[in-house]
């Protein structure tokens, strides 16, 4: 389990797609160590997934497994990350 906090000023604003001020989006990137990857959703326990909840997340690509790419979120929901 690995817990991030994005710190970053709520004040600031960014352009959304409809060309109007949102809040900003966040996101991160897991280096796990070589030969690691994310387990497979059917052996992640109930807990974890509770945890996780609607993240998106995905390997960095097929040959780095071990690097996970988590977002774009909205940064007001998902500030901390689990």
């Amino acid at each position: 389990e690995a817990n991030v906090h994005v710190p970053y000023d709520k004040k600031i604003k960014q352009v959304l797609g409809n060309g109007k001020k949102g809040g900003l989006n966040v996101g991160a990137v897991l280096i796990l160590p070589e030969g690691f990857e994310i387990a497979p959703a059917d052996r992640i326990p109930e807990e974890i997934s509770k945890k996780v909840g609607q993240l998106a997340f995905q390997p960095f690509n097929a040959d780095k497994k071990n690097i996970i790419v988590v977002g774009p979120l909205p940064g007001k929901k998902y500030s901390d990350m689990v």
